[in-house]
């Protein structure tokens, strides 16, 4: 399984769901995405390895939904 990276996008293969990675919370052990409609959630790091996933080039739309999240520093 790939070890998610923020800005890299990636298909639910079960759902076919495309989302990109757009942050990583260590405190809480979770990765945060944002989906190409701009729905925003998080998936337990340990589930990121079980999870049906394959690296994916963005949806050619994918700047109309997605807007910059900003990061509270660490």
């Amino acid at each position: 399984m790939h070890n998610p990276e923020i800005g890299t996008w990636y298909r639910h293969l079960d759902k076919g769901e495309v989302f990109q990675v757009v942050g990583l919370d260590d405190a809480s052990s979770t990765i945060e995405i944002q989906s190409v409609g701009g729905d925003l959630d998080e998936i337990d790091a340990d589930s990121w390895g079980t999870l049906p996933l394959v690296p994916t080039a963005p949806p050619e739309d994918s700047s109309a939904a997605i807007d910059d999240v900003e990061r509270e520093a660490p």
